[in-house]
């Protein structure tokens, strides 16, 4: 997810039974082109969230500063300091975002899929993570002869 996405969370864009997280145009804020989407959620993230909702005293935000408001400019700062503690040096969110799409790109998992999961508005943007899928073309030929 990009930062504004996180940034602007709300317990009620999580979907815990559906394991769905829903970014969507908010009257407080709108994602990257105003479009809505839904995002999966991976077991971890699941049971993370999960977790969190039972020990947040906060009803609306997820990722809050102590005293309940929304994280804003701070969120980068959480990054940079939990990033550091396991020794993961000079990133950001989207480097978290980048790291996301290169794996899957590099384990099969469609170019048209990886655009819709990250929201892009023009495939041709996804296109640059195409250099990462393994052996496209020769596995493409080898199922001549299967």
């Amino acid at each position: 997810m990009r930062r504004g996405e996180l940034v602007n969370l709300e317990w009620s864009d999580i979907d815990f039974q559906n394991r769905i997280i829903k970014i969507q145009v908010k009257d407080f804020w709108a994602p990257k082109g105003r479009r809505s989407r839904i995002v999966p959620m991976d077991e971890t993230t699941y049971s993370i969230l999960l977790k969190r909702q039972n020990l947040n005293e906060n009803k609306r935000w997820i990722f809050t500063r102590k005293n309940g408001k929304k994280l804003d400019g701070h969120l980068t700062d959480k990054i940079y300091k939990y990033a550091k503690k396991v020794g993961i040096e000079n990133c950001n969110i989207h480097t978290f975002r980048h790291t996301f799409t290169s794996w899957l790109v590099q384990r099969g998992v469609p170019l048209y899929t990886v655009s819709k999961l990250l929201g892009h508005a023009d495939y041709e943007t996804t296109q640059i993570y195409a250099n990462l899928i393994p052996d496209t073309f020769t596995d493409a030929v080898k199922k001549l002869t299967e």
